[in-house]
């Protein structure tokens, strides 16, 4: 279930996501409960089966979920089942569908729901090799059994250091347009303008 729509559409679902988060799902929920976690472009909706016990899923772990996809029609074409163990995946890391990022990281432990994920949260306009048709709304039943937090991850120090080398050369070109930095070094500021 892997699914990549561009960095900046991420970004946006996921920020709403967090914002709607923590807003509606901290208290207890009870079955029958709709939630509303759409960004207003596309609608992602969430359907309470079985309420959790409160407990948020912190948004560096990976979640083990188990799973039926369903057509409108209640046709299925996948299940964990199937597999005979839960799903997992680390949440928002686009491992998996828009749908599946923000509607689990709305999800309490033990929570059961139906989420309604239309083609912008689910598979666009692209579909899923020959079982999801272009444009298609997908049903999913979703239970969140847990989760293993995962540590930070590591700050990338050699990717700031290239930035700060290239904000350099480019400040050395534009300060030294003749390319003659090294004579301007022994000289003051004041003397070079």
């Amino acid at each position: 279930m892997s699914y990549d729509p561009g960095g900046h559409e991420r970004d946006l679902l996921q920020k709403e996501a967090l914002r709607k988060r923590v807003a509606q799902h901290g208290g207890q929920k009870q079955a029958g409960d709709e939630v509303d976690l759409s960004d207003g472009l596309e609608l992602l909706a969430k359907r309470i089966i079985k309420p959790g016990n409160r407990e948020l899923v912190p948004m560096n772990s990976i979640v083990f979920v188990e799973y039926v996809g369903m057509f409108e029609d209640k046709r299925v074409f996948d299940s964990s089942a199937r597999a005979g163990r839960p799903f997992s995946f680390r949440l928002g890391r686009q491992e998996v569908i828009p749908g599946w990022d923000v509607g689990v990281a709305s999800m309490q432990r033990g929570e059961k729901c139906v989420l309604k994920c239309t083609p912008g949260y689910a598979y666009g306009r692209n579909g899923s090799g020959g079982t999801i048709p272009p444009n298609t709304t997908l049903y999913f039943e979703v239970e969140l059994l847990g989760w293993r937090e995962l540590p930070p991850e590591p700050v990338n120090y050699a990717f700031y250091a290239v930035v700060l080398l290239i904000i350099a050369a480019i400040l050395t070109y534009v300060l030294w347009p003749e390319g003659d930095a090294a004579a301007a070094a022994g000289k003051g500021l004041t003397e070079l303008h």
